[in-house]
């Protein structure tokens, strides 16, 4: 509760489940006014003793103005509310970077949740420097500067993140997008060798003599003796067959490439299991972020990526270095976008994409709870029990199905590999004796007209005159809800 109004509110619900009456509105805001500042104060105070007089300093500087700019590093601090867009995606990296720098004050704020730490941050981005130095009392002023960088720091990294993701995944819209207008130019080459195959087909049916068909074969795809262009257009074509745009990609990463290896330097980057091959292979990629040959001699385990990565990405032992340089910055960094989107991978000091594990209730917490839990829901708290249990659910499941099997061969079937099909379901006739019952309701309930008069001339307020029209609805008593 960081607002008075949630101690008042706090305050009368338990007044009220303890039978005592409720004074005067007045009474309860000037105690609630009390309360609070007195919490407040006491976490000023406890915030300002964890901080190291060095550590006050370097705050109180932030707080001085600067000659040349003119401007205090306070507000440097706060120029981050901006757009995290394209244009400002460098800036955001120089933001971190200069954060990072400042020093981190985990403990100084620890303790502290996280919502009482935004509250005091919008305090603090409300004030300027001056206000901030002149008007506010040392631990509150040393407090708010802690909780506004923490604030500032974790949407920082949420921004970066954020754009991380956008970045990549419009690198391969783009060449998605390319690889269609590539397919659509290729549908004259195409329908060129399709007229090719075809000539063939009719020389294999008109022609007996297996050397005449070889030869006019050869004559047909090649008149001039020369089957390199048509060895040319088959191989473009299976290239870019199929929705296999990854080659197309290091053209539209080239120039991105600089501020995503900035990027990714920037950020402490985590796995939210116990697999880390993908941060394993971000590790060689940043060590050969100076290279200029295309292939490297690394050896990388690329378990995390699909196969038609791992073609792009490995050669053959014999033909040089293994692996591909450019293809495994593509291949690490789209990972790193999609695990980053589903939580496999997550930034440290982050918010939106934080490890969701840190959320969890620990361990010891969640072994007090049990006992009620699993008495709410049924279960046994051991999981020897629980393994019995539902060992027991399953052979009584079984059993069931095993006994009415016979009744539903309409429905289930035994296929030649031992599993269950379901058959669609035949609808039943309907009985001779519900047509009767119908047609007898539709005698006794003959059909009725209801008139409803629908006004116009709401759509058009500039007409001199309104129109209305009359509609009939006929109503079936058997189909309609009364």
């Amino acid at each position: 509760m960081d607002q008075p109004v949630d101690i008042i509110n706090a305050t009368i619900d338990d007044l009220i489940a303890q039978d005592v009456e409720l004074p005067a509105f007045s009474t309860l805001d000037r105690i609630a006014e009390q309360i609070h500042a007195k919490t407040q104060a006491r976490l000023f105070r406890r915030v300002a003793a964890r901080l190291t007089d060095e550590q006050k300093r370097d705050l109180d500087r932030l707080l001085a103005r600067d000659l040349s700019s003119r401007q205090s590093a306070h507000n440097r601090i706060k120029r981050h509310a901006r757009r995290p867009s394209r244009q400002h995606l460098d800036l955001l990296i120089d933001q971190i970077t200069w954060l990072d720098e400042i020093g981190g004050f985990t403990v100084a704020l620890a303790g502290v949740p996280a919502s009482k730490l935004r509250s005091l941050a919008m305090q603090a981005m409300a004030l300027d420097a001056s206000a901030l130095r002149k008007d506010t009392l040392p631990d509150k002023r040393y407090t708010l500067i802690v909780a506004l960088l923490n604030r500032i720091r974790v949407c920082t990294r949420d921004d970066l993140a954020d754009m991380f993701v956008r970045r990549m995944g419009a690198i391969r819209k783009r060449a998605s997008d390319e690889l269609e207008i590539v397919q659509r130019r290729q549908r004259e080459k195409v329908e060129d060798l399709v007229v090719l195959l075809g000539g063939v087909v009719d020389i294999v049916a008109d022609e007996a003599d297996e050397k005449t068909i070889a030869q006019s074969i050869r004559q047909w795809l090649a008149p001039k003796g020369d089957l390199e262009p048509l060895r040319e257009s088959c191989a473009e074509i299976r290239a870019f067959s199929g929705r296999n745009y990854l080659p197309l990609l290091w053209k539209h990463f080239r120039a991105h490439r600089s501020v995503l290896m900035r990027l990714a330097r920037a950020l402490q980057w985590d796995s939210t299991s116990q697999v880390r091959t993908l941060l394993d292979a971000l590790d060689v990629v940043l060590e050969s972020e100076t290279l200029h040959r295309e292939w490297i001699d690394a050896s990388v385990d690329l378990s995390f990526a699909a196969a038609r990565w791992r073609k792009l990405l490995r050669r053959a032992h014999g033909e040089g270095a293994p692996t591909n340089r450019r293809y495994l910055e593509l291949c690490v960094f789209s990972y790193m976008a999609e695990e980053l989107r589903v939580g496999d991978l997550c930034v440290s000091g982050s918010d939106a994409y934080a490890d969701y594990r840190d959320y969890l209730l620990p361990w010891r917490q969640c072994e007090q709870k049990l006992p009620d839990y699993c008495a709410k829901v049924g279960l046994p708290e051991t999981g020897s029990e629980f393994v019995a249990q539902l060992r027991q659910w399953l052979t009584d499941a079984a059993r069931k199905l095993d006994d009415e099997y016979p009744r539903k061969r309409e429905h289930v079937t035994i296929d030649q590999k031992g599993e269950p099909v379901l058959r669609k379901t035949i609808a039943r006739e309907i009985p001779a004796s519900a047509i009767a019952l119908q047609e007898r309701i539709n005698a006794r309930l003959p059909t009725q007209v209801v008139w409803k008069c629908l006004e116009s001339g709401m759509y058009d307020a500039a007409a001199s005159h309104r129109s209305a029209c009359l509609t009939v609805f006929t109503i079936d008593p058997t189909t309609t809800n009364y």
